[in-house]
């Protein structure tokens, strides 16, 4: 074998070889490629999974402390209530003994002075009938005062619901502009990253889409602002004023009149 044969056969081993390496170098890379997509993948379900643990634990937390809200306020409501009963009672045992004292003076006016049966039996009539409409309005006005306040208690809840779902919107679009505003600049990295024409047209029409929608959220955002809040003063109907009627005291009898004035 000449030397020039061995020449050109060395020649070819080193192309072999080195085209071996280039190969080898493509291959490489592309498994360095898919491990640093499948990296990359992976922290972002890492970081999606803790983001839902995050705002589910935030939303627990949100409904348990509306629900010790809501038994506090409904602890109050019937504290509030049996406070107004017993006070009701205690004034009515006070004037149902008050009366009672004032029909016995009558009834021993009247026996001394010997009146007619009939004479004496008529305040007693009185009494009763007073005591009678005295319960019926305490009744009736206990009555009144829970639908008034049962009434502005849902006013309250509808109206806390309606706050509630709006701040929950407007926290959901700040957490996609947030979100948005990282993938801008992911993606503007990658623009400058970028080596061919194609991936940069690529993630150009990405950036287009990107813009839309952030343009799309922020839209939703001001809207929001403008329209959101509480809407009780002009959706819901006002709490109905709770009013007490002033009964007119009515006595029966006076001095020592055993027919109280009859």
């Amino acid at each position: 074998m000449s030397e020039e044969e061995n020449s050109a056969l060395i020649a070819l081993g080193l192309l072999k070889d080195l085209e071996e390496e280039r190969v080898q170098e493509e291959v490489d890379a592309a498994r360095a490629a898919e491990e640093a997509e499948a990296a990359r993948v992976a922290e972002e379900e890492r970081l999606r999974a803790e983001e839902e643990a995050r705002v589910k634990a935030e939303e627990e937390e949100r409904l348990r402390l509306e629900q010790e809200e809501k038994e506090r306020l409904e602890r109050e409501e019937r504290m509030r209530l049996a406070e107004a009963e017993a006070a009701a009672k205690a004034e009515q045992e006070a004037r149902l003994k008050e009366e009672q004292m004032r029909l016995d003076a009558q009834v021993k006016i009247a026996e001394k002075k010997q009146r007619p049966a009939w004479l004496i039996a008529l305040p007693i009539v009185a009494v009763v009938a007073l005591i009678g409409a005295t319960v019926y309005f305490v009744r009736d006005s206990n009555k009144r005062d829970a639908e008034a306040a049962a009434r502005a208690a849902e006013v309250a809840k509808k109206d806390a619901e309606r706050d509630r779902q709006f701040q929950e919107l407007q926290r959901q679009l700040d957490e996609q502009l947030e979100a948005s505003a990282k993938e801008k600049e992911r993606l503007a990295k990658a623009l400058e990253a970028a080596t061919s024409e194609a991936e940069r047209a690529k993630i150009q029409a990405l950036q287009a889409e990107q813009a839309k929608q952030e343009a799309s959220l922020r839209k939703r955002r001001k809207s929001g602002k403008k329209s959101g809040g509480s809407s009780s003063s002009s959706t819901s109907e006002p709490a109905p004023e709770v009013t007490k009627k002033r009964r007119k005291k009515v006595t029966i009898g006076g001095g020592d009149d055993p027919l109280g004035g009859l």
